[in-house]
């Protein structure tokens, strides 16, 4: 085979589900973001056992075994693991939007979290009641908190103003590697440790 015949080929290789759209009667000008749909759909069914566990508990045990799920889900690497996380994350949380990726050891331990859309997590960050807004970038080894006041005493009672209370990150915020959340945070700033 001439080199010119293999560089067709291969061009014609890469070129396989233009070509296939038009033969499945799909018209695929008007669905760009099909392949993107379909993928979703199919972790979604990869992390359904993981959803339905998660939400059949009771309710008392139901937020840690969310947290031991996401914790093992954690664990997959790669771009299979963001995805297996983001469905995952998708059917439990109060809010989360598909275009999102999720870092390697990365785990949410509040299913009270709203994510916006294209935000970025980055690997080994643990976040609780938070809300961040859209294209939010977060750092590796990030923590954000469900507030300031969540500890109790030394003999294990927990203080009369302990509670947990969401903690806003705004649109297009960078938070930096191994920072400290406990507060909210405004759009468009950047948060350094």
């Amino acid at each position: 085979m001439r080199r010119r015949d293999r560089v067709r080929s291969a061009t014609q290789r890469a070129s396989w589900p233009a070509d296939l759209c038009p033969r499945l009667g799909i018209d695929s000008s008007a669905h760009p973001n099909m392949l993107k749909q379909i993928t979703a759909l199919l972790f979604l069914g990869v992390a359904g056992p993981f959803i339905a566990i998660a939400r059949l508990v009771p309710q008392r045990q139901s937020e840690s075994v969310f947290t031991a799920l996401g914790c093992l889900l954690s664990l997959i690497p790669g771009k299979t693991g963001s995805y297996i996380r983001v469905a995952y994350y998708r059917g439990t949380l109060d809010e989360m939007n598909s275009q999102v990726r999720i870092g390697f050891g990365s785990y949410f331990s509040k299913s009270t979290a709203r994510v916006g859309r294209g935000t970025f997590i980055g690997g080994y960050c643990i976040l609780g009641n938070v809300h961040l807004g859209e294209q939010v970038l977060i750092a590796s080894r990030v923590s954000v908190t469900s507030g300031r006041h969540q500890h109790g005493d030394t003999r294990g009672l927990q203080y009369a103003d302990n509670r947990m209370t969401p903690v806003g990150i705004g649109a297009r915020t960078w938070i930096g590697e191994g920072a400290i959340v406990l507060a909210s945070v405004g759009a468009d700033c950047i948060v350094g440790a």
